[in-house]
Formats: C-alpha cells, structure tokens, sequence
C-alpha cells in the first residue's frame, strides 16, 4: 500500500497547503519549515497508523509467528 493507492499526493517541497509531512530523523529544513507553516508532522509508525497499515517489521514477526 502506498500513499498514492490511499488518495494522497507525494511532493517534493513543503509549504503551507500540505496536510502531513512523513518525516524521518534527518528530516533537516524540510521539517523546520514544516513546524513553521504548521503542517502536521508524522513519523512512519504515526503514517501506518493512520492508514492502518502493518511496518515491514511488524509483518515480518506476524510471518515468523506461523
């Protein structure tokens, strides 16, 4: 599942008309223009979340447990 395939749009730049931002530790200024404009910022966990998806890794132990 992608964020394409759930309606969403992946861009390159941040601004204002952003509804998340999927950051990950090294975001850099990408993510401090993001918490200036007041975009909500999401890491992969809060991303799965929302979309009710599985991370790789937590599959991957659900596939181990069988």
């Amino acid at each position: 599942m992608s964020i394409k395939a759930e309606g969403g749009k992946v861009v390159s730049s941040v601004s204002g008309k952003l509804d998340f931002l999927v950051a990950g530790g090294s975001a850099g200024s990408k993510l401090e223009k993001a918490n200036r404009l007041g975009v909500s910022i999401l890491n992969e966990v809060e991303l799965a979340e929302l979309l009710s998806l599985e991370l790789p890794e937590q599959r991957q132990r659900i596939l181990e447990e069988f």
